[in-house]
């Protein structure tokens, strides 16, 4: 099982956090005494093979993953968190952790695959006076042939130019969605399907802007909070605008700014009701007064939490797509595959959108049927 390795203590410590758990919790829930899991943990005591294969068990990891050199080097600077204050340390320790298998999984299927390239926009030639993240999402729209016509599939269009897009399988409030960028500059987002779809695609474009506008801000520096407000403010900017080109906007405005009318207007860009809202009067096309009167209106009907009309989640295509190209090689399979990457078939899954299930579930469709005479 270790091929004669010793055993990792860092992989077992990440995979704890990856279950958002703590030292102690986790000692608790294997009937382990703190005082010698503890010892276990500082390299005082070895660790028995019998302890490290139950801990495999209650932690859903094989037992390889604790053999395995460290994951990726991540800081939590170098994520894009809305608000890393409001974000419990559990939860931080839990969203690293899967951040580092994502890259993980990338690597695999960079070894095998030739990849998307992720092409930053030049911002240099943008005016210093100009809103900077809606010049630059109207910039992107060009440079990647769009238009002005709405996006249909953000999460395949992402994945398609470069980004590699996974799952956050954290749904928890305090943690929408993030983006980071590994060591070689390849651009990460994790999306969290915990929320509508409509603002998921919301974060898909957020988490772009920051790519496309901040790529060189988190790069192990410590930036001041009020500097972060504003970095979320223009991927924010950034969002609506590439959703919602202002002048495609406006042509498409309903005739009565009502509620009744946003619910319906809003399907064409799918987006949310609060999303198009703030557009209208962020553009002009409705006052202060009823912009305020409508915000009142959607949280009072519930719709700030339940999505009026909602739509259907964007689809991830890539891994799909690659499982299917790699599943044509003689040599391949997916159980082949898990081993070397040595995380479990529930992880893979929940990072790239129920990819092996779908795959497995679609050449079960399309197997045959014959009749032996």
């Amino acid at each position: 099982m270790s091929d004669g390795k010793s055993y990792n203590l860092n992989q077992l410590q990440v995979a704890i956090d990856l279950r958002g758990m703590k030292n102690k919790e986790f000692a608790l829930l294997i009937d382990c005494p703190v005082s010698t899991f503890q010892s276990y943990m500082n390299g005082k005591r070895i660790i028995p093979s019998s302890f490290l294969e139950k801990c495999a068990l209650k932690l859903n990891v094989p037992l390889s993953f604790f053999y395995i050199e460290d994951l990726a080097d991540l800081e939590s600077d170098r994520i894009f968190y809305r608000s890393f204050s409001r974000i419990k340390a559990a939860h931080r320790g839990s969203v690293e952790s899967y951040v580092k298998i994502a890259m993980r999984i990338d690597s695999y299927f960079s070894k095998y695959l030739n990849m998307p390239k992720f092409l930053p926009i030049d911002l240099d030639v943008i005016e210093p006076s100009s809103s900077i993240a809606e010049v630059a999402s109207l910039k992107l729209r060009v440079e990647w042939g769009l238009g002005i016509l709405p996006i249909k599939n953000i999460v395949s269009l992402l994945e398609r130019k470069g980004l590699r897009v996974y799952r956050l399988p954290l749904e928890v409030r305090d943690v929408d969605a993030l983006s980071v960028p590994n060591d070689d500059g390849i651009p990460f987002v994790f999306l969290n399907t915990g929320k509508s779809a409509e603002r998921m695609r919301f974060d898909a474009a957020h988490e772009l802007g920051h790519h496309i506008l901040h790529h060189y801000a988190k790069a192990g520096t410590n930036i001041e909070n009020e500097n972060l407000k504003q970095l979320e403010i223009e991927a924010d900017q950034f969002s609506s605008n590439f959703l919602m080109p202002t002048d495609a906007f406006v042509a498409k405005r309903p005739k009565y700014p009502t509620i009744d009318a946003m619910i319906e207007s809003k399907k064409y860009w799918n987006v949310s009701l609060q999303a198009f809202n703030y557009k209208a009067h962020k553009v002009g096309l409705i006052t202060d007064w009823i912009y305020r009167s409508n915000c009142i209106q959607i949280n009072k009907q519930g719709f700030h939490r339940s999505e009026p009309n909602t739509m259907g989640y964007d689809e991830s295509i890539f891994f799909k797509k690659a499982l299917n190209l790699l599943m044509e090689k003689p040599d391949f399979s997916i159980e082949k595959m898990l081993d070397e990457l040595c995380i479990s078939k529930e992880d893979f899954n929940e990072l790239t959108f129920d990819s092996i299930e779908q795959v497995e579930s679609a050449a079960k469709k399309t197997s045959k049927l014959y009749i032996v005479e």
